[in-house]
């Protein structure tokens, strides 16, 4: 029947269509909940579409006509006389061309939602965190319990974090077998603790390479010095020295024999060689290089140590006498290789040789060309003498400074180290120094001038020291 439309209000909409009935579109209204319809939307869902209606939901069947010639009542009759084809409706019964697809509550229930499609990849792919397929108990649950964790891997991380700490030479090769032997294990993945394998091994690594390293430090003498027991059973003798002409003989009886044994766990023993520039009766000042007595020393140091701050034990052998206790009293400026210590004398009686001061108040200058000597205790053989030449003068940059060294001929070994060059006068020209590695040249031998040292002006010794004479 016509829609009469009611002023001021909306007009109805079909239940199916959700378009609005017009006035003289052809419609059906449901005899059970009353909702009215497009004839064309009824007909096209086989009754009511009103989901509050499911008794009329297809209450029609394909054989039973649709009477849209009908008068239209409460009892579901189309208002139409005659029966309109579906191609014959005016198209603005549903505002559009396009025909309608009903789906109903049956069909969503048998419906079967479809499995999302995964790429080949990510089909071979296992998940994340998981080595292996799930056993059939942990598909069941939905979990998977984690890996263990491989006890090899954690024994070598853990040997190898205690060799950082110890001697490692032992520990760094366990550390080393076990990583092997653990990440040759969790290549099966069915235990994890890859992390700890490799860590173990590079600490295994890291401990073999430090302590052998600090092993061959430790055995090996310092620079400049010997062996520190090398001199025990090779005393010289003292009577050969009253037999010397007096300058060589003055520089043997200034000459001291000087050890040094340096604190920490790596412990560092060395020996030079030292050069009485002031003595008492109750102690000696006594003149050598900074590395014979500070195990701290090197090439790059460039200030001086403090009384005090040198750390280890010196112990300084004068000529006739026991080893006495010995301590740094200056260091020269701008890491120069020079320092001074002093020492205990101790009166023996009847002693063939007693200790005296060097001759070191000349103001000759040598000159390239002169003979000179070398007294010292190279490889820890106390009071040896070597002869040469000064080949030449050179100067080495140190701080601010120039440093004037003499290069001489004359043999210089480890030991020598703080020990006097003197010329043929027995007056003291320089302080044995450096040389060449012997395997690269032989007779290239360093001293630093002694009026490099002159020039710090040292408050402790005497203006012009009065040299003592030889006994």
């Amino acid at each position: 029947m016509p829609i009469e439309p009611a002023p001021n209000a909306a007009p109805p909409s079909c239940p199916r269509c959700r378009q609005g009935l017009q006035a003289g579109q052809q419609t059906v209204d449901c005899p059970a909940c009353g909702r009215r319809h497009h004839a064309r939307c009824w007909q096209a869902n086989a009754g009511c579409s009103a989901v509050d209606c499911p008794d009329q939901v297809g209450g029609l069947t394909p054989t039973e006509p649709f009477a849209a010639d009908l008068p239209m009542s409460g009892s579901g009759a189309v208002e139409a006389t005659s029966p309109a084809p579906a191609h014959d409706l005016p198209n603005d019964s549903l505002g559009h061309d396009d025909v309608v697809l009903t789906i109903s509550n049956e069909d969503l229930l048998q419906a079967i939602p479809e499995r999302p499609r995964r790429s080949p990849t990510e089909r071979s792919r296992p998940a994340r965190g998981a080595a292996f397929p799930a056993s059939p108990s942990e598909r069941s649950t939905g979990s998977q319990e984690p890996k263990p964790l491989n006890r090899l891997a954690v024994a070598s991380f853990l040997t190898g974090l205690a060799g950082t700490v110890c001697v490692g030479m032992i520990t760094g090769v366990v550390a080393i077998v076990l990583g092997v032997l653990a990440v040759a294990r969790l290549r099966t993945g069915r235990e994890r603790g890859i992390g700890f394998a490799a860590t173990g091994v590079v600490l295994g690594v890291f401990d073999v390479l430090l302590w052998g390293a600090a092993l061959v430090t430790w055995l090996s003498p310092g620079p400049g010095s010997a062996p520190a027991d090398s001199s025990d059973d090779l005393e010289v003798d003292l009577a050969a020295l009253a037999q010397l002409d007096p300058p060589l003989r003055r520089a043997m009886l200034a000459n001291v024999l000087i050890r040094v044994r340096s604190g920490g766990f790596l412990r560092e023993e060395g020996m030079g060689s030292g050069i009485i520039l002031q003595l008492d009766p109750q102690s000696a000042w006594v003149l050598t290089n900074r590395h014979v007595v500070d195990p701290d020393y090197s090439d790059r140091t460039n200030t001086v140590a403090p009384p005090g701050t040198v750390r280890g034990t010196i112990e300084v052998k004068l000529v006739g006498q026991p080893l006495q206790p010995g301590q740094v009293i200056w260091t020269a400026p701008d890491g120069i290789d020079l320092a001074v210590i002093q020492t205990n004398v101790v009166p023996v009686p009847d002693a063939p040789a007693r200790p005296a001061e060097a001759d070191w108040e000349s103001t000759t200058e040598p000159r390239i060309g002169d003979e000179v000597f070398a007294v010292g205790n190279p490889q820890g053989l106390g009071w040896t003498h070597t002869q040469g030449t000064v080949s030449q003068f050179r100067t080495q940059p140190r701080g601010n400074r120039q440093v004037r060294l003499v290069q001489t001929s004359t043999a210089i070994n480890p030991g020598n180290s703080g020990g006097g060059l003197y010329d043929t006068a027995g007056r003291l020209i320089g302080i044995n120094t450096a040389t060449i590695d012997k395997r690269l040249a032989d007779g290239l031998s360093f001293a630093i001038d002694f009026k490099t040292f002159l020039s710090f002006r040292v408050p402790f010794l005497r203006p012009a020291a009065g040299a003592a004479a030889a006994p």
